[in-house]
C-alpha cells in the first residue's frame, strides 16, 4: 500500500471498522482523477475522468463503481453523519479532506460537535481546488521579513504591479456568478429558472468596535446603524424569486456581533436558502462574550463563524475551543499584514468600463442595501463616505443600483456589467498598506501622493 493510504488507515484514532472504506477510497485513486499519493481529494469528487470536466448539470447522475462501493459500505456500518462517513468517525474525517497544510492533529481539527477549518485555504475548500488559493498561497509563502525588505528597497510601483498582476491572475472568476455560458443558457431558456448567485454580502450593522485605516465598508467612519430584522425578511423573501440559489451568503458588517437579534437575521438567511452557506463575518473581539442563543442559532442553522485575523485581534486558539465546545463550524482569514486600497477619484475621470474589468474578483461582489442591490461595497455605502466629509458628485446614483423588485435576470445582467459609478475607481494609484488604527482623514481612501517610476 503506498504511504498516504497507509497513513490513513494506521492513524491512531481511526476506528477498526473504518478498514474497508479506506481499501474503496485506495481504489478511488485508481480513476486516475486523484494524482495526489495521500486521498486528498473530496469524496464527491470521484466521478468518471471525462465527466469531471464537464459542467454540474452535464454529468452522469450515476455515480462510478468505486464511489457506489464506498455508498454500500456506508450502508453496511449503519448511521452516517454530515460528512458521508459513520457517525464515530468524525475525528479522521479530515484525513480525507484536500490539502492539510498544517501539522495539526487531526483530533484537534474536528470533533461530534463542531469543525475548526485549518486544513486548507477556504477557496480550495468551497469548489475543489480554486484560483483564489494559489494567490494567497503564493502572498503566505513568502516570509515577511522578504516581504517587508522588498517593500523598502524596489520602487513601491514595481511591488504593487507584481501582487495586482497576481491578483487579477487568481481572482479572474469573480463574485457574481460561477455559472457557465453553456449551464446559464440551459436554465435561462430551457429550465427556465432564476438564475444562481454565487455570493452576497448584507450590513447587520454599518458601525464597527474596530478604527481600521481606509475600510472599503466605511465602518469607521459611519454612524451606529442597526438593521431591522424585518425588513431583512422582507428583502429575503422576494430575493428567494429572483435567485434559485446562493452559494454563500455574508451577516458582516461593520461589526455584526453588535446587534442584539443577530440571532433572528441567521434564521431568516437559513429559511430563505437552505442549502447556501451562511458567514457571520467578525473581527472576533465579541465572540468570547456572545451569549448562548447566538450559539445556538448559529448550530441550528449550520452557519459558519468566520474570523478576519488581524494584527490586533483577539486569541485564536480560545475562540477554537469556545466554538468546538459550542459545536459551531468557524473559520479564519488567511493572517494580513497589508491591506489593498483602490482609491477614491473625486473627479470621477477614470474610464468606467476599464475599471469594472480590472475590478471583477477583486472589489466586485454584490450588496444587498435597502431593498436594492449594488455591484461593490463602494457603490453601497459610499453615502456613509459623503456626509462625513462633505464631498459633492460623490454619491451613488439610480443607475448604480438595481431594485429587487425588478426581474431575475434582468438583475444578473446589470450586476455583470459597469455603472457609471466605476468612473470613481483609481486602478491606476491602487495600492497595498500595512494595518494600522484609522485617524478618519479624507486621505485614506485617496491616491497617496508618491512619484511613480518609470520601468
Amino acid at each position: 500500500m503506498d504511504r498516504g493510504s497507509e497513513r490513513v488507515l494506521h492513524h491512531p484514532a481511526r476506528p477498526d471498522g473504518l478498514a474497508g472504506c479506506c481499501r474503496i477510497v485506495r481504489g478511488m485513486q485508481r480513476c486516475r482523477q486523484l494524482r495526489e499519493p495521500a486521498p486528498r481529494a473530496p469524496l464527491s469528487m470521484c466521478t468518471d475522468r471525462v465527466h469531471r470536466h464537464l459542467p454540474r448539470a452535464f454529468r452522469p447522475r450515476r455515480p462510478c463503481r468505486h464511489r457506489r462501493r464506498l455508498d454500500l459500505h456506508l450502508r453496511r456500518c449503519g448511521s452516517v453523519g454530515g460528512h458521508g462517513l459513520p457517525q464515530d468517525t468524525g475525528a479522521v474525517v479530515p484525513t480525507l479532506r484536500p490539502g492539510a497544510s498544517l501539522p495539526v492533529p487531526v483530533v484537534q481539527e474536528r470533533s461530534r460537535v463542531g469543525h475548526r477549518a485549518v486544513d486548507c485555504h477556504r477557496p480550495f475548500r468551497n469548489a475543489g481546488i480554486q484560483r483564489g488559493g494559489i494567490a494567497m498561497n503564493v502572498f503566505s509563502a513568502i516570509p515577511g521579513p522578504i516581504r517587508k525588505a522588498a517593500r523598502a528597497l524596489l520602487p513601491a510601483s514595481f511591488v504593487d504591479g507584481v501582487k495586482d498582476t497576481i491578483m487579477r491572475r487568481y481572482y479572474v472568476k469573480g463574485y457574481v456568478s460561477r455559472t457557465g455560458p453553456v449551464a446559464f443558457w440551459l436554465r435561462r431558456y430551457v429550465q427556465r429558472r432564476p438564475p444562481v448567485l454565487h455570493r452576497l454580502l448584507f450590513h447587520v450593522t454599518d458601525h464597527c468596535n474596530l478604527n481600521c485605516k481606509g475600510c472599503t465598508h466605511f465602518s469607521n467612519i459611519s454612524p451606529q446603524r442597526f438593521i431591522d430584522p424585518e425588513d431583512y425578511r422582507r428583502q429575503m423573501a422576494r430575493l428567494t424569486h429572483v435567485f434559485s440559489a446562493i452559494t454563500e451568503i455574508f451577516l458582516l458588517g461593520g461589526e455584526p456581533l453588535l446587534h442584539p437579534r443577530l440571532e433572528s437575521f441567521i434564521e431568516i438567511t437559513r429559511a430563505a436558502y437552505p442549502h447556501s452557506r451562511i458567514n457571520v463575518m467578525t473581527n472576533g473581539v465579541l465572540v468570547p462574550r456572545m451569549r448562548d442563543s447566538f450559539w445556538d442559532a448559529m448550530k441550528a442553522a449550520d452557519a459558519w463563524l468566520l474570523c478576519d485575523d488581524y494584527p490586533a485581534g483577539p486569541s485564536k486558539a480560545e475562540i477554537d475551543t469556545l466554538a468546538l465546545e459550542r459545536g459551531v463550524n468557524i473559520e479564519w482569514t488567511d493572517p494580513r499584514e497589508e491591506f489593498y486600497k483602490l482609491p477614491i477619484d473625486l473627479t470621477g475621470s477614470q474610464d468606467a468600463a476599464t475599471s469594472y474589468r480590472q475590478c471583477r474578483g477583486v472589489m466586485n461582489c454584490p450588496v444587498l442595501r435597502d431593498g436594492r442591490l449594488y455591484p461593490c461595497a463602494y457603490t453601497a455605502f459610499i453615502d456613509i463616505f459623503q456626509k462625513r466629509f462633505d464631498v459633492k458628485d460623490i454619491e451613488a446614483g439610480p443607475a448604480d443600483s438595481i431594485s429587487i423588485e425588478e426581474k431575475p435576470y434582468d438583475i444578473m445582467r446589470f450586476l455583470t456589467r459597469p455603472v457609471p459609478w466605476c468612473r470613481h475607481c483609481d486602478f491606476e494609484h491602487r495600492e497595498f498598506y500595512e494595518w494600522t488604527r484609522s485617524d478618519r482623514t479624507i486621505v485614506e481612501w485617496l491616491a497617496a501622493q508618491r512619484p511613480r517610476a518609470n520601468h
